[in-house]
């Protein structure tokens, strides 16, 4: 019996010795990625520059962004004489806001490491308060579009300009995934994470090298409603931390946490939030923290997906009204009267889309599908 329970531990040292194996390759692939991201962030940060320039230049002759399909205007540019130069400048300088302030594809294909086809030519312009549901069978490729739109996948052709809004320092996208990321400490730890930027532009050239670089603060004590967040100075003083302390309770409650909130206080500290919250708890608080941040744009990947199907609409319709912008990776239809845009995802491997308006397609009981073009 003894050895026969000697031989069955050895058998389970083995399968453990091997998983830790693997889990060792992929931290040593991170940290060379990682390594491979700070060598490429002055190059990608100066290429940035000279596109912005390019682009200014540009849009002198009006027209949409290369690429791209303008959305919810005319075609800029050839009514002539009436116009005195100072409005043909203030709407040139009104146009180059709202491209900067969009998120656009450009000729974007994404294919899986085997070489699956998910999107293909995918150009698109999204401006603010537009939201965009995003649908498709299991495996079509949702899932990996935000990867590609993140920087974590390569692009296989095409280029994605992430929206630039807000003040500096200030996220303009922020991505919010299924199981939210809950780290070691307080309540407030975790609806206040720490900052980060996304650099505003990559392209399939630089597929080997993921451009959304995260610049994570390196303070350990960076909070969790909060993360990620700016830590406050010792300047600012107990009156920006009270008031600090108010806006965290203020979107937990909006999110339905109030009752958390009260039972436990901000100040609670637990070593795995993962075994103490439940999963649709860990995704209001993810949902806490886009709403604390306030971005312009969220990719929100199945994120209200384990909360109850009569609040998803709530949940949603908060987030817009925090003026929000969506791109939502949703099954449930209580989600779809938030959004004016549908791209439907083939998920046959030859990368096809179609983008759909949905109020239209509300209004008239199935809308017509214009592949390429966003409405």
């Amino acid at each position: 019996m003894s050895a026969g329970g000697a031989i069955g531990d050895l058998l389970l040292v083995y399968k453990k010795v091997q998983r830790l194996a693997g889990l060792t390759t992929r931290v040593s692939e991170l940290l060379e990625a990682l390594e491979r991201m700070e060598a490429a962030e002055e190059i990608e940060v100066a290429e940035a520059a000279e596109t912005a320039k390019a682009l200014e230049v540009d849009s002198g002759g009006g027209s949409a962004a290369k690429g791209g399909v303008c959305v919810g205007g005319g075609e800029g540019g050839g009514e002539g004489g009436g116009e005195g130069s100072e409005s043909r400048e203030s709407r040139e300088s009104r146009e180059s806001r709202e491209s900067r302030e969009s998120l656009r594809m450009e000729g974007v294909s994404v294919r899986t490491p085997d070489g699956r086809c998910l999107v293909k030519q995918l150009s698109l312009r999204l401006p603010r308060n537009r939201s965009l549901l995003v649908t498709g069978p299991n495996g079509a490729g949702k899932s990996s579009l935000v990867r590609a739109l993140k920087g974590l996948w390569p692009l296989q052709s095409g280029t994605v300009h992430l929206p630039q809004c807000g003040e500096e320092g200030l996220p303009s996208l922020c991505f919010v995934p299924q199981n939210a990321y809950m780290m070691m400490g307080t309540l407030r730890d975790q609806a206040r994470p720490p900052s980060y930027r996304h650099t505003h532009a990559h392209t399939a050239a630089r597929c080997s090298t993921p451009s959304h670089n995260p610049n994570r603060d390196p303070n350990p004590d960076s909070d969790q409603v909060l993360y990620p967040d700016v830590p406050l100075g010792e300047a600012e003083g107990a009156r920006a931390c009270v008031a600090q302390d108010a806006r965290v309770a203020e979107c937990l409650g909006a999110v339905g946490l109030a009752q958390l909130l009260s039972s436990m206080g901000l100040d609670t500290w637990q070593q795995d939030w993962l075994e103490v919250l439940s999963g649709g708890e860990k995704q209001r608080v993810g949902l806490a923290r886009l709403l604390y941040h306030r971005p312009a744009f969220a990719v929100l990947d199945e994120a209200t997906s384990a909360v109850n199907g009569d609040e998803q609409g709530r949940l949603h319709e908060c987030l817009l009204e925090a003026g929000i912008t969506l791109l939502s990776i949703a099954h449930r239809p209580e989600v779809r009267p938030f959004h004016q845009l549908e791209l439907q995802l083939a998920g046959d491997g030859s990368g096809a889309w179609k983008l759909v308006p949905l109020e239209s397609s509300n209004a008239n009981g199935g809308g017509q599908a214009r592949e390429g073009t966003l409405l």
